[in-house]
């Protein structure tokens, strides 16, 4: 990780409002290292709140990391908060809307196959083969929400344990 401590914040929080949309944003802008960054945010409040933590971590000292411009306490708290499963389910989610059905197969294939490689050991109960289909067919397909909903299917038997075990794994760890 490359960190600079050559930080400069602006001052002035930058308000755009999209032509099409008439949405406003509001945009905190920073140099780290002579690389501009910059944040959007929905509303003012958050942008300053931003801005003011920016400010407090440079006032401490702290390191900000040149790559994505953000102080690294900050970037081991978002490593932190977000599990493996997580971070593969949101992986799936983004991707699916412009993935054709082929390339959605090997989105969730691909997935599966590294989140069983980073979980324990399946536990009795189940099978292996059991856990990689609640995985491909409902973790990473991102209408498995609709399905659910606009049908009476939903985790059975077999796949519900392997489901309820994979969550409780994921959850709480970074790794997996």
């Amino acid at each position: 990780m490359n960190t600079s401590y050559d930080v400069r914040i602006w001052k002035k929080i930058n308000e755009y409002t999209g032509k099409k949309t008439k949405k406003t944003t509001y945009t905190v802008r920073w140099l780290v290292a002579g690389k501009e960054n910059r944040s959007p945010h929905e509303s003012y409040a958050l942008a300053d709140a931003f801005r003011s933590e920016l400010i407090a971590a440079s006032r401490k000292g702290e390191a900000f990391d040149v790559a994505t411009g953000l102080p690294v306490s900050k970037l081991k708290k978002m490593a932190s908060e977000t599990g493996w499963y997580q971070f593969a389910v949101e992986h799936a989610d983004r991707k699916w809307a412009r993935a054709a059905g082929t390339y959605r197969r090997d989105i969730a294939r691909t997935l599966t196959t590294a989140t069983v490689a980073m979980i324990p050991p399946v536990p009795s109960g189940f099978t292996a083969k059991q856990l990689r289909k609640a995985l491909r067919d409902w973790a990473f397909n991102k209408e498995r929400e609709t399905r659910r909903r606009t049908s009476r299917t939903s985790w059975r038997g077999p796949s519900a344990t392997a489901n309820r075990w994979r969550q409780s794994k994921t959850a709480n760890s970074s790794t997996g």
